[in-house]
């Protein structure tokens, strides 16, 4: 989130397959995002992100789902194409990027399986959940590397294994992004904080709250309906409105 944004979004997942695809992105993005690392501390916490991501990823076979995601999103855009005032070179430009993902998934062997053949990450791996890890008697060879020259065999060594992730993390966030673009949010009323609706066809809730609120969401969704509590933040002693006036989006 933009730190000058007003709005905070608070996302719901509506079935497994949304939850663990969230997951996944919230990983990459601290994989990728946060580089170069400095120091022990941040190269810990990549290892352990890294370690996170290959249990997801040995648990579901994201790969399969996620490009039969593509292929609806695709079928989605070329209906989209029939309808007049459609901006074509856009549309255009979001068919290839799907195309590119898809094929880049394609080409890709089992995700994450260089890694799991990683001969350090395949030493240290399930090591890494130990409170207090990387000590020289616990782990040494995660020692040994941790004390290499930041420039050298960690920038390198780090690269090689996030170009491996490229195709997921590419595919991922494409298809995120058109599912959260998909659905604009329309503003609802919650009554003595609380709303309840019946769950459109979908499987992402999206909720928008103004930071001045100082309210949070809790959600709770079923096979027919959903519900949503709002709480005050800590530190807010204000009651909540009667009428409470929030953003949501079925996507």
């Amino acid at each position: 989130m933009n730190m000058l944004s007003t709005m905070i979004i608070f996302e719901y997942p509506l079935n497994e397959k949304m939850r663990t695809w969230l997951r996944l992105e919230s990983i990459l993005r601290h994989l990728f995002n946060n580089t170069p690392l400095v120091g022990h501390s941040q190269l810990l916490f990549f290892l352990q992100m890294l370690s996170s991501l290959l249990d997801i990823l040995e648990r579901y076979d994201s790969r399969s789902d996620l490009l039969k995601a593509l292929e609806i999103q695709q079928q989605k855009l070329s209906q989209w194409a029939n309808l007049p005032g459609v901006d074509m070179p856009r549309l255009s430009q979001l068919q290839q990027q799907l195309s590119h993902c898809r094929s880049e998934l394609l080409a890709a062997s089992r995700l994450g399986q260089a890694l799991r053949e990683d001969p350090l990450l395949s030493t240290i791996r399930q090591r890494l959940i130990t409170p207090g890890n990387g000590y020289s008697f616990d782990l040494p060879m995660l020692h040994y590397w941790l004390h290499q020259p930041p420039a050298g065999d960690h920038e390198q060594q780090i690269t090689a294994w996030l170009a491996t992730l490229q195709p997921l993390q590419r595919a991922l966030k494409l298809y995120l992004n058109l599912l959260r673009q998909a659905v604009p949010f329309r503003q609802q009323q919650a009554t003595q904080g609380f709303y309840k609706n019946k769950t459109e066809v979908g499987i992402l809730l999206r909720l928008q709250l103004e930071c001045q609120q100082k309210l949070f969401p809790q959600i709770s969704a079923h096979k027919n309906c959903f519900a949503i509590s709002f709480f005050a933040a800590p530190g807010n002693t204000e009651k909540i409105p009667e009428q409470l006036s929030f953003g949501l989006a079925c996507c």
